[in-house]
């Protein structure tokens, strides 16, 4: 009995993150919806445009006609897929002078991992929701910011191998001395 009643309570923990709600911009939940999806649902809204594959996913890439989208100071915004075309990210750039609102809004949407906006100087912001992560990027000499939905799978993928090409790089460059 003892054991069943493990089997039961790790079976519910384990099934966890599928409950979980991940970060949804334009109400396209991260790791979920597919690229069909997303066609059909921002068909009306805006025009979409192959760019193709990405990098780190090895999947298909969609950029939007930022103008018909009606975010304000949006100025490009770029879909990410996996290989099996499920939305791995979504890639928004932004006028800068939109920092306050966006992380005022993303702090009252999302669970709060780390804010750091001063003044004068980069600005940055991480919030999780789920199984997804929200990343705010604003450089100081910068007129524009980032902000990027993302999967868990695909932040650690996208971490793991630019790391890996930054190592590869700096032992490149230090073999030419």
């Amino acid at each position: 009995m003892k054991r069943l009643l493990y089997l039961v309570w790790f079976s519910l923990f384990a099934a966890l993150p599928a409950w979980a709600e991940n970060v949804a911009p334009l109400g396209l939940e991260v790791g979920v919806v597919d690229l069909p999806t997303v066609k059909s649902k921002l068909a009306g809204q805006t025009r979409l445009t192959d760019a193709g594959i990405n990098k780190w996913s090895g999947g298909p890439m969609l950029d939007g006609d930022a103008a018909s989208l009606d975010i304000e100071g949006l100025q490009s915004i770029r879909f990410i897929f996996s290989k099996d075309n499920k939305l791995e990210g979504v890639i928004m750039t932004l006028d800068k002078g939109q920092l306050k609102e966006v992380v005022a809004a993303l702090r009252k949407k999302y669970t709060k991992v780390r804010e750091n906006i001063p003044f004068v100087g980069d600005a940055s912001a991480t919030y999780r929701k789920g199984d997804s992560v929200v990343l705010v990027e604003a450089p100081h000499l910068s007129f524009s910011m980032n902000v990027l939905y993302l999967t868990n799978r695909f932040y650690a993928l996208f971490n793991e191998r630019s790391s890996a090409e930054e190592a590869a790089r700096r032992r490149s460059q230090a073999e030419k001395f």
